[in-house]
């Protein structure tokens, strides 16, 4: 066996079973799909072996965080009520923590389209933020309908639907997708965020969520005003689930465009959603900040949009924008 000199016993370079192993003794857990192949291919890049891949490990964001609390739920209070995060979320949780507003151009939005009364469906509702918000913008007289798969999400969600005392929020613990069945899903302990991994990948999933349609998670609502999708790529087949409930209802809708999760995360062209966009409404609005909304009256509009925000972020085709739209007719 080739080792490296100095270090007897120990392979030259490190292999995914001494990668997987690593984890297992230093992170307590089985290696994420993404980690598990990050670290082998830096071992073969950089010849590292597994005592250089434990001590990457023992540095890392989460082994530093194990066990100080910063995975524990903490409450934050905003303008009336309260949501739970973890400071160990990277994503949300740890800037909503440090009094960063959360994507003020979509609850601006929010605030503008929700009112007393109306019925809000929050398909990827994460850590509750917007379901949070969406209940106190429609009150009591209104609904609420969170759908997350997460469980370390839906803890999140429960503590504020008990902590508000907000009994017209119902949680559909589901993906969201064309039907029902289960999912391999994407994630790892230091964020709330998680993505379907619908499009053929060459490393195996370790967590898995079910998923069900909307028409049936909402068949029995009598109305549907509002609804925002944020589902990392996966919002065409949640779309295609809700063809009954969205011709019936007709509610407004706000959705994240990510052409690069489409193709990578589902397989889809992101032409294809646009497509379903337009059939639905005459024109779609990008919704760059609090104030500015920028009509689009066709496909190619929006891509120009998208193009200038990739640009503007040094994105290198992964930005994504918000849209907004109203029902034809």
């Amino acid at each position: 066996m080739n080792q490296k000199p100095g270090k007897p016993g120990i392979s030259a370079v490190a292999t995914p079973d001494d990668v997987s192993l690593a984890y297992q003794l230093i992170l307590g857990r089985m290696p994420d799909p993404s980690g598990l192949s990050y670290f082998a291919s830096l071992a073969r890049s950089q010849s590292l072996d597994a005592h250089d891949i434990a001590k990457l490990l023992i540095g890392s964001e989460e082994f530093r965080t194990k066990g100080n609390g910063t995975h524990e739920p903490i409450e934050i209070e905003l303008d009336g009520y309260s949501i739970f995060v973890r400071k160990s979320d990277r994503d949300i949780g740890s800037a909503i923590s440090r009094g960063v507003s959360y994507e003020p151009h979509v609850t601006a939005l929010l605030r503008r389209e929700l009112h007393e009364g109306n019925t809000f469906l929050d398909v990827g509702a994460n850590i509750g933020y917007f379901t949070m918000l969406g209940a106190k913008l429609v009150g009591a007289a209104g609904r609420v309908i969170a759908v997350e798969p997460m469980d370390k999400n839906l803890q999140l969600i429960y503590l504020g639907i008990k902590k508000n005392a907000f009994e017209h929020v119902q949680v559909m613990p589901f993906g969201a997708s064309k039907q029902s069945g289960i999912v391999s899903i994407v994630t790892d302990p230091n964020t709330s965020n998680a993505l379907v991994q619908s499009a053929p990948k060459s490393s195996s999933p370790s967590n898995f969520a079910p998923v069900q349609s909307l028409d049936w998670m909402c068949r029995d609502l009598d109305a549907l005003d509002f609804v925002k999708m944020d589902i990392e790529g996966h919002e065409v087949f949640a779309w295609q689930g809700a063809a009954r409930l969205f011709a019936k209802h007709k509610p407004r809708i706000a959705t994240e465009f990510h052409p690069h999760a489409l193709r990578a995360n589902s397989g889809l062209d992101y032409n294809d959603y646009l497509s379903m966009m337009f059939e639905y409404a005459e024109c779609v609005q990008v919704v760059v900040s609090p104030q500015e909304v920028i009509p689009c009256t066709e496909p190619g509009q929006v891509m120009v949009q998208w193009e200038k925000s990739d640009q503007r972020h040094g994105a290198n085709g992964t930005s994504h924008l918000d849209l907004f739209l109203r029902p034809r007719g």
